[in-house]
């Protein structure tokens, strides 16, 4: 799949593997179910699922549902609770205050980086409409009925020049 895909696409697949903190692959992790999990999940499923068939949707089976509110809420205590000292700076010292700030940084940086990689490869997709294969069949099945029926009449006009 790599190989057919966009530079752009390999690069943040790349950028992905080259992750080696916890706070890059919270990053990304917030990046890739975030979204589905506090907004759009539910919403995108039924548009996906009709884009590329009901295989492609096993994504959505945790964000959609019975219970997504719990889910939801669950999501955005454990984000809140990575960086203890982020948005508590009275139980933490300020060096510790200044480390967690700086992972939280680093996390929202990642997330950004990866937004903008699913971005670049979600308008890379290219897809053709439905009709085009029905298209190209007919324009090359009229080409090559008209190849049989014309080359016998050239060849037969040629020997009745010469």
């Amino acid at each position: 799949i790599l190989a057919n895909s966009s530079d752009g696409a390999r690069a943040y697949v790349e950028k992905i593997r080259n992750m080696s903190s916890g706070a890059e692959l919270a990053g990304a992790a917030f990046c890739l179910w975030g979204a589905l999990i506090i907004g759009g999940g539910a919403a995108a499923k039924p548009r996906v699922q009709a884009l590329c068939g009901k295989n492609a949707c096993h994504l959505f089976e945790d964000v959609t549902g019975p219970g997504r509110g719990e889910r939801k809420a669950k999501f955005i205590q454990l984000w809140d609770s990575l960086v203890k000292g982020a948005t508590d700076d009275c139980s933490s010292s300020e060096e510790e205050t200044k480390k967690d700030n700086e992972t939280f940084a680093l996390i929202v940086a990642t997330c950004q980086d990866c937004m903008q990689g699913n971005n670049e490869l979600i308008t890379s997709v290219k897809c053709n409409p439905w009709w085009l294969k029905y298209m190209i069949s007919t324009a090359v099945g009229a080409v090559a009925i008209g190849a049989f029926l014309l080359l016998p009449a050239q060849r037969a006009e040629r020997h009745k020049l010469m």
